[in-house]
């Protein structure tokens, strides 16, 4: 082309320069490092494929709570009962007698004592400890209202007693004997108990 500065490359000159093939050239390696790049390893999922997570967290087992039983204190009236119900008849109050005698001893309608003679006077008692003769009857009366472990024969004075008087005046002689044996022992605030037993553990009440 006329004008034109462009020179043609000399295709009978060696030393030419052949500029389209360097471009090519060029073209080629760029385009080899592109692909290179596009798919080259991703360094960090290879670390995650490669490696096993290594689980850093430390668990601290929390130590089971001592879990400590719930002391019940019980009203001193209450235990009081209880102890009656078991010197007297042997047995225990159900929750009707419980509460009713409690709540008597609370408001001074009545003294251990006054609960004592009931509990002796009562039927249960009677039936448990009385049918088996005068002896055994008598024997069972000392153990139970005074804490005495007595064996007397039918020919002794207090069984002779208990049959002329019969067994309710013979339980309220004992309670309120002029020798004062039950009164020396028990007061009107004790209850009876075995007198060649241990004492009573002090309880805690309120």
């Amino acid at each position: 082309m006329e004008g034109s500065n462009v020179e043609k490359p000399d295709s009978k000159n060696p030393n030419s320069i052949n500029w389209n093939q360097i471009i090519l050239a060029l073209i080629g390696i760029l385009g080899t490092a592109v692909v290179a790049y596009i798919n080259r390893p991703d360094p960090k999922k290879g670390d995650k494929e490669s490696k096993p997570k290594i689980d850093t967290s430390v668990t601290v087992k929390k130590p089971t709570p001592v879990i400590k039983p719930t002391l019940t204190v019980e009203r001193c009236s209450e235990q009081i009962v209880k102890m009656a119900y078991k010197q007297i008849l042997g047995d225990s109050p159900n929750k009707e007698e419980l509460q009713d005698e409690a709540d008597a001893l609370e408001s001074k309608n009545s003294t251990t004592k006054d609960l004592v003679r009931k509990l002796a006077h009562s039927d249960t008692f009677k039936q448990k400890f009385l049918l088996n003769g005068t002896a055994e009857g008598v024997n069972q009366i000392f153990y139970r209202l005074l804490g005495n472990h007595t064996y007397l024969t039918p020919d002794h004075p207090a069984i002779k007693r208990a049959q002329e008087i019969g067994w309710d005046a013979y339980i309220d002689g004992v309670i309120d004997d002029p020798q004062k044996e039950y009164v020396d022992k028990w007061g009107n605030d004790k209850v009876p108990r075995d007198m060649h037993g241990p004492q009573r553990p002090v309880l805690p009440c309120k």
